[in-house]
């Protein structure tokens, strides 16, 4: 009898560990299924904020953030003072420059310069940077503001009201050299390239983008 008892009590252990194990199984089974991951979608803003520029009455957008313009034929002899007409790479007259938005971009702040420096012996010398002698004629609605930031001075442009989607944002016809440039400037090869940086307008982006240096408009907080 003691026997048989000893084999009752080792059966009746063997299933309550078997039944603890299964409860162990299940519980975590229906754990991992509980936090099981659900798919879906989210639609994000876009932000899509493009160079353009206007030849023959034509628009061409630019998949870049720096565009390089040259002189067209028309300007002439440049000097301190002269008004410089644009031209493309091959030549063509270059009507205004603009920002273009895509049609499902959110709405932003845009910021631009021109950067200027010296060609010497076909090689671009970037050791000092001419763009604040340079300002763009034709603008409206823009602020321009000189900054020196990690000893670099320039001047910087800011589109004082948000562009919103599916736009066409003109901001220059021309370039200006102007009078306080320095005679160093005079007699030599420039580089001119137009750069900007956009960001969205919701949410004050812009004081944590813009936060560099060279700045953005108090207007837009």
């Amino acid at each position: 009898m003691k026997k048989q008892s000893k084999q009752i009590k080792l059966l009746g252990l063997m299933v309550i560990l078997i039944l603890t194990f299964l409860f162990a199984f299940n519980v975590t089974f229906a754990y991992f299924t509980a936090s099981a991951d659900v798919a879906g979608e989210i639609d994000f803003a876009n932000l899509d904020v493009r160079f353009a520029y206007r030849t023959n009455n034509v628009d061409t957008i630019v998949n870049s953030d720096t565009l390089t313009v040259y002189p067209s034929a028309s300007t002439g002899v440049i000097k301190r003072g002269s008004t410089i007409n644009l031209a493309t790479e091959d030549g063509a007259d270059i009507q205004y420059l603009a920002f273009h938005t895509s049609s499902d971009s959110t709405s932003s702040y845009i910021r631009y310069r021109i950067n200027a420096y010296k060609v010497v012996n076909d090689t671009i010398n970037k050791s000092e940077n001419f763009g604040q002698y340079f300002e763009f004629q034709g603008n409206i609605d823009v602020t321009r503001q000189v900054h020196t930031v990690g000893g670099e001075t320039n001047a910087i442009y800011y589109i004082e009201e948000a562009v919103r989607g599916n736009a066409t944002r003109v901001f220059a016809s021309s370039i200006k050299l102007l009078e306080s440039a320095p005679v160093s400037i005079l007699n030599s090869q420039i580089n001119l390239t137009i750069t900007f940086e956009a960001v969205q307008s919701q949410n004050q982006a812009h004081l944590a983008v813009f936060n560099d240096g060279w700045g953005y408009l108090e207007s837009w907080t």
